[in-house]
């Protein structure tokens, strides 16, 4: 049996862990997001082509690709909370080491590690809120992403007010914030190093760990719902504004439909995990209530309409994120970062992938490629249903 979560324990310890934890995803969202703000600076200084304008992006994925790859098999070598600190600091000095690269080959190095140091966030602020909280961990990991939707919803504002300073120092304040942080949380985790089980060291992992997890019928239902989600997602929140441009020559409206989408998308974290309900059962209504939302959007012919429900299925669907991960783990409680860095794999693939199955599509019809999200949100939906059987 897992011991107690540290919660029940040292209640005093994991709540400071947890509010740092927090801090920590919000300065990781500063970080993350700003980059789509300094794109147009990045491109105009280093005379970047037509193929060369998505590099930074296409690399930062590539680092956060290749880390959660590893990341399985670090499980035994250093604790979660040395990881996670690691990740955040690392995010933060390459983030600063980036605005001041002198060529564009030394800054993209820097931000393949401002993704390898973003997968880390990603996988061990998810595991060690599960280790501290254990059962109860669905409220904690919903308010994790809620803040993270915070950060994403507020830094294209704050950037863009911030961007006549140049890019360069852009990223140098937005990566302090987070170096601080990154600090608080290593000195704390150390602190209560005693207290917390999530920083004792995990179990190696190898392949056959692996692929035994996957094995597991419920484990290969969550992670293929996760994966699609994730793509249903993306058409949401990464095409709007290119569909809105297209099909109602409406850019700003897009944007506002992004914004929109996020903010929904963060209250419904912060507020739908507290219900005694969270599970997948929670996460396959939010589903289908987001595919037909999204659905009504596309077939509306009204930019009003498809905007609102941007918004709406963000309403209606944020949770799955949080709950997911809570499920999966929950089901293997003795190495959370396992489950986890699957998860996040799958988030990169899908970010990774689905972009180009909607350009793609967009060549034969926008609003095919736009109806693609509902469409994999609808299949998330069945995954979500064969997990619950199986379960």
């Amino acid at each position: 049996m897992p011991t107690p979560p540290m919660a029940q324990k040292h209640k005093g310890a994991a709540l400071q862990l947890t509010a740092v934890i927090l801090l920590v995803q919000f300065g990781f969202a500063f970080c993350n997001t700003s980059a789509a703000a300094v794109i147009n600076q990045v491109i105009e200084e280093f005379g970047l082509s037509s193929a060369g304008q998505g590099l930074q992006a296409t690399v930062t994925q590539a680092g956060s690709f290749v880390c959660i790859l590893l990341i399985p098999f670090v499980g035994g070598r250093a604790t979660k909370a040395a990881l996670l600190g690691f990740g955040a600091l690392l995010q933060a000095v390459m983030t600063a080491l980036a605005g001041v690269s002198p060529t564009l080959f030394l800054m993209l190095a820097c931000v393949a590690l401002v993704g390898a140091g973003g997968s880390l966030i990603d996988v061990y602020a998810n595991a060690f809120i599960i280790d501290i909280h254990g059962q109860n961990s669905a409220r904690f990991l919903g308010m994790v992403h809620g803040v993270y939707g915070l950060g994403a919803v507020v830094t294209p504002l704050l950037a863009t007010t911030l961007l006549d300073l140049g890019w360069r120092r852009l990223y140098l304040i937005v990566a302090l914030p987070l170096g601080l942080i990154a600090l608080l949380f290593i000195v704390l985790s150390r602190r209560h190093a005693g207290a917390a089980a999530a920083t004792a060291p995990e179990q190696k992992a190898d392949f056959t760990q692996l692929g035994a997890y996957l094995k597991d019928p419920v484990n290969l239902a969550i992670t293929l719902c996760y994966l699609l989600y994730n793509a249903g997602q993306y058409g949401m929140m990464g095409w709007l504004v290119r569909y809105m441009t297209v099909r109602y020559d409406a850019p700003g409206l897009g944007a506002v439909g992004v914004a929109l989408f996020w903010g929904c998308t963060t209250l419904n974290r912060f507020i739908l995990p507290r219900l005694k309900s969270a599970s997948m059962g929670l996460v396959a209504a939010g589903l289908a209530a987001g595919g037909v939302l999204h659905a009504v959007g596309v077939f509306s012919g009204s930019p009003i309409v498809m905007v609102a429900m941007a918004g709406a299925v963000g309403l209606v669907s944020g949770h799955s994120t949080p709950l997911m991960l809570n499920t999966a783990a929950s089901r293997n409680r003795m190495d959370a970062a396992l489950p986890t860095s699957v998860l996040m794999l799958c988030n990169r693939l899908a970010s990774t992938l689905f972009p180009l199955i909607l350009g793609a599509a967009a060549a034969l019809s926008i609003q095919i490629s736009m109806l693609l999200g509902a469409i994999f949100m609808i299949l998330a939906l069945l995954a979500a249903l064969r997990a619950m059987r199986k379960g």
